[in-house]
């Protein structure tokens, strides 16, 4: 995460760099007419329109601060990063071309920056998406389905036996969905009244919901409550069964 970080800050002077090398509207000097233009002034645009436009769709989308991304908005945002992979890639080869090189010796400070801004770029997307965000993806993924255990951290296996099991309709009134899983209480999927079997609907001493079956996986790994971190089998342990 500290490699992250850097490589973050790093990509931010690079950008800073290369946006004054570009000074949107200056005289471009006839070399640089093509390519590098055409990529900066696109990438000046989807600037603006990332700080913008596009928060303004993301607001109408039902984004909210501190609250869970709805789902398509989630997507915006994986559409948003796969764009600027591919265009920081697409500029990595741009600027290696022949026909650039006229380019780099005609303004090399420009052509310099808009080079490395590429290159940076792509790197610091790649590893958030396709670094970070896939190795996160997949270790939740094997939270989620109880592959994993720890068996310090988890919490006894009656735990979610012990928690207070209520239908669907409360369920769906506490929570928007399971925060695990993130899928709807009851309906098709199963859930609280009689759905697919561990879909029942739990609630912790805390008050939040969850699918029976996601909280037999989580507590493999954790004793606390996956919304709030509060101690839900301590709370078991000394109160007993909240049925």
């Amino acid at each position: 995460m500290v490699f992250l970080l850097v490589a973050f800050i790093l990509y931010i002077v690079v950008l800073c760099w290369a946006v004054l090398q570009f000074s949107w509207g200056r005289d471009t000097v006839p070399e640089c007419e093509g390519d590098y233009q055409n990529w900066m002034a696109l990438f000046m645009a989807g600037l603006i329109f990332n700080v913008t436009i596009a928060r303004v769709i993301k607001y109408q989308m039902g984004h909210r601060r501190n609250q869970p991304e709805p789902r398509n908005v989630k997507l915006f945002n994986i559409g948003t990063c796969v764009f600027y992979i591919v265009f920081y890639l697409v500029g990595v080869v741009l600027s290696t071309l022949d026909s650039n090189a006229a380019c780099k010796e005609a303004d090399p400070q420009a052509f310099n920056s808009w080079q490395a801004l590429c290159i940076f770029g792509f790197a610091v997307q790649f590893m958030i998406w396709g670094g970070v965000g896939i190795f996160a993806t997949f270790m939740l993924y094997l939270a989620r389905n109880g592959m994993l255990n720890d068996g310090d951290n988890a919490a006894p296996s009656d735990t979610v036996e012990k928690l207070e099991t209520v239908s669907a309709e409360v369920a769906n009134k506490n929570e928007a969905c399971c925060a695990i899983c993130l899928e709807e209480f009851g309906g098709n999927g199963g859930g609280g009244g009689g759905g697919e079997e561990g879909m029942e609907a739990k609630r912790t001493h805390c008050g939040h919901v969850f699918h029976q079956r996601c909280l037999e996986n989580w507590f493999k790994v954790a004793k606390s409550c996956p919304v709030c971190r509060k101690d839900v089998a301590g709370a078991v342990a000394s109160g007993g069964s909240n049925v």
